[in-house]
């Protein structure tokens, strides 16, 4: 089972790098994407659309950042509050694909990995 779910999401991932019109992100990146949503995936109980979103999400916010990060200097001001635009719009879609408890389970994952 968790073998079909590595394949579907590295398919879903090579499809939503097609259709994101010209935009890429390195091999590398997307691997780290996939497996992000596949943990996400684990520990929310997410469905095969919800994946197939958080996906596409995180590949957005990938590139959006890496646009800040060619218009900006790092570390400038301008640079963090881009980049804290564009997770704000994450999360908010975020919460828009995942239900309260999904975002709960998440939120106490998160949590836990910090201690």
């Amino acid at each position: 089972m968790g073998q079909i779910r590595k394949v579907v999401l590295v398919i879903v991932g090579i499809i939503v790098m097609c259709q994101l019109q010209g935009q890429s992100i390195n091999k590398k990146t997307q691997e780290k994407v996939n497996a992000e949503v596949e943990e996400m995936a684990e520990v929310m109980n997410l469905n095969n659309k919800q994946q197939t979103k958080l996906i596409e999400l995180k590949t957005a916010l990938r590139l959006k950042n890496q646009e800040v990060t060619k218009k900006y200097k790092k570390g400038s001001q301008a640079y963090k509050d881009a980049k804290k635009v564009n997770m704000k719009n994450y999360n908010s879609l975020l919460r828009k694909v995942c239900t309260k408890e999904q975002m709960s389970l998440w939120q106490a994952h998160r949590k836990a990995q910090r201690k």
